[in-house]
């Protein structure tokens, strides 16, 4: 049950200073805060990892540039989705793929399927749901049996005895296949190159910051994500709302959930880090 004590330590009026902030100000406090819930919510075991000027700068509203320097961090941050490179192509480390293994066949029913499907030409008895996931390609799994939809990147395997027109044939049917297969629900795609100013005036008008680091602190609290919810979140958020937050006309605080959660669950940062990227080369 949420209660006052819970955040206690919160105020909205520390986000004032969002309106005015900078592109790189928005990269830094979002790649932050992806870092911390991405650990929080599938490494919560590791949350000693976070330092105390860190959980600081949360409940301030604005966490201060630093290098935050911890082994335990460092070995929290290989269990989150990041990325395998910045290339959008290139061959697959041995550590890489042993971190992939590691983190993602844990005690979990894709370990059972598999198994299954290695020692089924043995025994000769088919359970056909663990024979359909054992061979379904890895990064279907990875989304929807993992719930790892923020990765974007999915390994392939590649003859390259074959031709270059067939290669360039088969690679272009596999990625037409996958993307039909893996539908984007998220607001931000592929296709978003940049994040414009009317964005984060949205982001500020939704309150999707404060609502990030109300969340992470609760779960931080070790608390379920299931119970983040209720009125007083909704009044912390927007206490001015004269009507205690049952305003029907009111599109920003029913949207600030999804919106929030898009960012975090998505590849915002990175979107804005390539954004700040291709400026510095013009």
């Amino acid at each position: 049950m949420v209660n006052d004590y819970c955040f206690s330590w919160f105020n909205v009026d520390n986000y004032d200073r969002y309106a005015s902030m900078s592109l790189e100000d928005w990269h830094w406090q979002l790649q932050i805060r992806t870092i911390m819930h991405d650990l929080i919510k599938y490494a919560p075991g590791l949350k000693f990892c976070f330092e105390e000027n860190l959980i600081n700068g949360i409940k301030s509203g604005f966490v201060e540039r630093g290098s935050y320097r911890c082994l335990s961090f460092s070995e929290a941050f290989t269990q989150r989705d990041a990325k395998l490179s910045e290339s959008s192509v290139e061959s697959i480390t041995s550590l890489q793929l042993w971190k992939i293994f590691k983190r993602e066949f844990v005690d979990n029913e894709l370990v059972e399927a598999c198994k299954h499907g290695e020692s089924f030409w043995h025994k000769g008895d088919c359970n056909r749901e663990l024979a359909k996931l054992a061979n379904r390609p890895h990064a279907i799994n990875r989304r929807e049996l993992l719930k790892r939809r923020k990765y974007s990147q999915f390994e392939i395997s590649v003859d390259l005895n074959a031709p270059d027109k067939v290669l360039i044939k088969d690679f272009r049917l596999w990625l037409e296949s996958m993307r039909k297969t893996i539908k984007p629900k998220d607001r931000y795609t592929s296709k978003v190159t940049e994040i414009d100013t009317e964005e984060l005036k949205n982001w500020v008008k939704f309150k999707c910051i404060p609502y990030l680091d109300l969340k992470f602190m609760w779960l931080y609290g070790g608390n379920d994500e299931d119970d983040f919810k209720g009125q007083m979140i909704q009044n912390l958020l927007f206490p001015d709302d004269p009507m205690n937050g049952y305003d029907p006309c009111d599109r920003a605080r029913k949207s600030t959930k999804d919106w929030a959660n898009r960012i975090i669950e998505t590849n915002v940062a990175q979107i804005i880090e390539r954004q700040l990227r291709s400026s510095t080369t013009k």
